[in-house]
């Protein structure tokens, strides 16, 4: 750990070298003694600050000045407010992973701290997912999704693949680099650490927390999106009329890295219903193939009596397909297990805090803005999807890309045709229906389904808030 942490420290401080401005000032300046007509200004003889470097895991933290007088009042701030800001007390509060200069002031004197803000992704909450939306240090708690559970035995954090969501490959590293596990003094303890390399590249990642003898405890994805503010670009789902609104909805697919309608980067990742690790999308509009990653994938196993469906080894093997007839989640009873995805968010919910799986049926946000179980739209063929903002009311366009899917058994199709939307809504207790949205590109049709799509098959996810 000791090595991790001198390379963080290197990393770091090339990372500030580059990226932090310059005092805006750029040295002290000589200030006139007096103003006309004004009393004479206090001479300052010299400013210190409680720290001229540091590392700053927490939300706020406490710089303090020591001026000689000490009476001399100190005015405070940030050479970037997106990363902290400052308060007249010498508080600093972190918004974002970065490197920041704040400034003390008084009279003629200054001092000044340089800051590396080691972002909590998961001080809002924890989740199985995380965004990642610029260059920088990150960590979150060690914990399983959605939950404050840990975990014991950890030996070693390691990223299980990265992706562009492309026909590119990437190499390792091109996405996310540096990550350990903390359990060290000078690092929050029962954390998983990673840096988003400058210049960012956009893409997905998996990392995974493993015990000494290698195996998987637990894993998390990293959706690295630049500039990408989930609330921010969300819309609102009305009625017709916009007196009611039925829920904050995501602007684009669960790991799409844009909401450009025609663009591949719009497609995002596939999931099985009730798994929270993602599978690869399509690589293109033009062939069935899937997008490139830095590993290759293992053979879809066959999920059956033989400890294959389960939830443990569903998350021991977060890159295993589990294929079935009706279902990866193997029982021998007419009641199905449906527990996996709900709607109030739970452990295995794969979409990032203070979002979830949407609910389905006539209580899901789809069929209460629409009005209506099922209807007509027109395909935008050249584009491959729809834009459904005249069905759900939204301010400005509401893209729904041809997402295709990936069978029950693994093998993908319909990309710029079809595309499939997961709910966390079974039909009932006794079946293995689930509530799903369809666009039917060659029909022109979107419907609320309640079809007997395996839970095996990995669809598409668009998070509510």
């Amino acid at each position: 750990m000791k090595t991790y942490i001198y390379l963080l420290l290197s990393a770091l401080l090339l990372c500030a070298a580059f990226s932090c401005k310059k005092d805006p000032q750029g040295g002290d300046q000589e200030n006139p003694s007096s103003q006309p007509g004004g009393p004479p200004a206090t001479q300052v003889y010299s400013i210190k600050l409680s720290k001229t470097y540091a590392i700053v895991y927490s939300a706020d933290y406490q710089l303090t000045a020591t001026v000689d007088p000490a009476d001399v009042p100190v005015v405070w701030s940030s050479s970037d407010e997106t990363v902290a800001t400052v308060d007249s007390d010498g508080w600093v509060h972190t918004h974002s992973a970065g490197s920041v200069i704040i400034t003390a002031r008084a009279g003629d004197k200054h001092a000044i701290c340089q800051l590396v803000v080691c972002f909590n992704l998961s001080r809002e909450g924890t989740a199985n997912c995380y965004v990642a939306p610029k260059s920088g240090m990150y960590y979150f708690k060690a914990a399983k999704g959605n939950s404050n559970e840990g975990m014991s035995g950890v030996s070693k954090a390691e990223v299980l693949w990265e992706s562009f969501g492309t026909a590119t490959s990437p190499k390792n590293g091109d996405v996310i680099q540096m990550v350990a596990y903390s359990d060290y003094e000078t690092v929050p303890n029962n954390c998983i650490c990673f840096m988003i390399p400058s210049p960012l590249k956009e893409g997905n990642a998996v990392i995974a927390a493993k015990d000494s003898g290698g195996n998987i405890l637990w894993s998390w994805h990293i959706w690295v999106c630049k500039d990408f503010d989930p609330a921010a670009s969300a819309q609102d789902y009305r009625n017709y009329y916009g007196t009611t609104t039925y829920g904050t909805v995501m602007d684009r697919n669960l790991g799409a890295l844009s909401a450009t309608p025609g663009e591949v980067s719009s497609l995002g990742l596939f999931y099985q219903w009730g798994r929270k690790d993602p599978f690869p999308g399509f690589s293109s509009f033009s062939q069935n193939e899937s997008a490139k990653t830095t590993i290759s994938w293992p053979s879809p196993v066959a999920a059956g009596s033989g400890g294959t469906g389960t939830i443990d080894y569903a998350v021991q093997h977060p890159t295993t397909f589990l294929a079935a007839d009706m279902d990866w989640y193997y029982t021998t009873s007419s009641i199905k297990e449906n527990t996996r995805w709900q709607a109030s968010k739970g452990l295995y919910d794969p979409c990032p805090p203070g979002w979830q799986v949407p609910v389905g049926g006539d209580d899901g946000i789809w069929i209460k803005a629409s009005g209506v179980r099922f209807f007509d739209h027109a395909f935008d063929f050249a584009k491959n999807g729809m834009d459904l903002s005249d069905k759900f009311h939204t301010t400005g366009a509401c893209w729904y890309p041809a997402a295709g899917y990936k069978s029950s058994y693994g093998v993908m199709y319909n990309v710029g045709q079809y595309g499939y939307y997961w709910t966390a809504t079974p039909v009932s207790s006794d079946s293995y229906r689930v509530y799903y949205l369809s666009l039917q590109g060659e029909n022109g049709k979107v419907t609320f389904n309640e079809g007997f799509t395996s839970r095996a098959a990995a669809l598409s996810i668009r998070c509510v808030k």
